[in-house]
């Protein structure tokens, strides 16, 4: 138990230590490139960081949808409210090191409201399937455009994810591993278990694509607010983004993807901004991004949250008062 607690705590302060080295190596190639470097006038552009931040917030709501309906497809059938609720404290898993932990808290959240933890898992990983192999389509259309800016010499690996899962995330393969794994994990079959359907999975694939894309938009905005980038630096980004978002989702159960996905947006950027630059803004992509998932769950808490506890408050007062009386 003390080498299993040792490892964790190893592993959680693998991510924090990685992003603090990457901004002292960017920090020291800037001072010894010194007036050489190409975005030397780094200001605020206050527009700029808003419109970024509002483009990621709907962009998370849109996922949420998008899990929304796939959770419904899986049989889970609870009101929008509260799965886009679940959504957003659940993604918090995301700041701490390890991919697992998502898929944890979403099954433990909904398990206690009496839903199959099974169902939930299964959902959660076609989930992540469906936005890897939306990330890798969005990759192949970029480099398609501008094979200059491909960041893979030898793409096989990345290629071969995507095609093994769109095998997966057929519906036939899909149900007989749902089966394999009950069995294995001596859990009884459920006769109801739901088949996906291809119109559904395309548009979900089309939805999260459209994501992917505007996400790598989202990235060329915010560094724009803080540096002026060329916009030769556009494709790179979303370039980068995607390969990031592919490589975050193919890859969801081995050790150390945070640093394939900060790799690939270093790679896809070194060559337009240098790699100083590019170096500082994977780190600041990496604190954006838990920053966006920060305020997503602030505001889920203000909207949904509140407005209940404050119901329930209001009820309680309103009882102990009549009991008095």
């Amino acid at each position: 138990m003390s080498d299993y607690r040792a490892r964790s705590r190893l592993k959680g302060a693998a991510a924090p230590c990685l992003l603090v080295l990457m901004v002292a190596a960017a920090l020291v190639m800037l001072a010894r490139q010194g007036s050489s470097l190409r975005l030397q006038s780094i200001h605020l552009n206050l527009l700029l960081v808003i419109l970024a931040a509002l483009l990621a917030c709907a962009s998370q709501l849109a996922c949420a949808l998008i899990w929304h309906r796939i959770l419904g497809a899986f049989g889970v059938h609870r009101s929008l409210q509260e799965d886009i609720r679940i959504y957003y404290y659940s993604a918090l898993g995301a700041a701490i090191p390890g991919s697992i932990w998502g898929l944890v808290s979403r099954s433990v959240l909904y398990s206690r409201m009496g839903v199959s933890a099974v169902r939930v898992a299964a959902a959660t990983v076609l989930e992540a399937l469906v936005i890897g192999v939306a990330g890798m389509a969005v990759y192949a259309v970029t480099v398609v455009v501008r094979p200059s800016i491909s960041i893979w010499r030898l793409p096989i690996l990345g290629y071969g994810a995507g095609v093994v899962a769109l095998v997966l995330i057929n519906p036939r393969v899909l149900n007989r591993l749902h089966r394999w794994v009950l069995k294995k994990t001596g859990q009884p079959a459920e006769a109801d278990f739901p088949t996906i359907q291809v119109g559904q999975l395309a548009l979900w694939l089309t939805l999260e694509a459209l994501i992917v894309a505007v996400g790598g938009l989202t990235l060329f905005m915010l560094l724009n607010g803080f540096a002026p980038a060329p916009r030769s630096a556009l494709l790179p980004m979303v370039v980068g983004w995607s390969a990031a978002v592919a490589t975050g989702n193919l890859f969801l159960f081995i050790p150390g993807t945070f640093v394939l996905r900060d790799g690939a947006l270093v790679l896809a950027l070194a060559p337009t901004l240098t790699l100083a630059p590019a170096l500082l803004f994977a780190a600041l992509s990496r604190v954006w991004s838990i920053a966006a998932l920060l305020l997503g769950a602030a505001i889920v808490a203000v909207v949904i949250d509140l407005p209940v506890w404050l119901r329930r408050e209001t009820r309680a007062r309103a009882t102990a008062g009549s009991a008095r009386r």
